[in-house]
């Protein structure tokens, strides 16, 4: 029950990077998660600062690509360790607001949703 309740409430977020950390830091702080809750921040920074530096409004990449990361050697592993945020298969994209909406590569979903299935 609870986790369908942390699905609902990250959908409602519309991939929107700020409001996806909100909601989950919550979710790390009920479930005593404080490290979850770091790494998430780490991320969403990095993620942030690369798109205030270098994307123009309405402009999507893929985060490996914003980040000038090399490819993934280990998805499923990386996929954990980075909050869910694996630059191989996650979007990033500049709203004309200035948001960021993040997304998965629709290619890759039944892939994630096997790793969220059997970790």
């Amino acid at each position: 029950m609870y986790l369908s309740k942390v699905m609902e409430s990250v959908k409602s977020t519309g991939g929107r990077l700020g409001r996806i950390f909100e909601v989950m830091k919550r979710v790390y702080e009920d479930q005593r998660l404080k490290l979850n809750s770091y790494v998430l921040e780490y991320e969403v920074y990095q993620i942030s600062e690369a798109v205030n530096k270098c994307m123009m409004p309405g402009e999507k990449r893929l985060l490996k690509d914003l980040l000038q990361l090399k490819g993934s050697r280990y998805p499923k592993r990386n996929f954990f360790a980075h909050a869910g945020l694996l630059a191989d298969y996650t979007y990033v994209r500049r709203t004309e607001d200035g948001d960021v909406v993040l997304e998965y590569d629709a290619n890759r979903l039944k892939e994630i949703m096997s790793w969220v299935r059997d970790p």
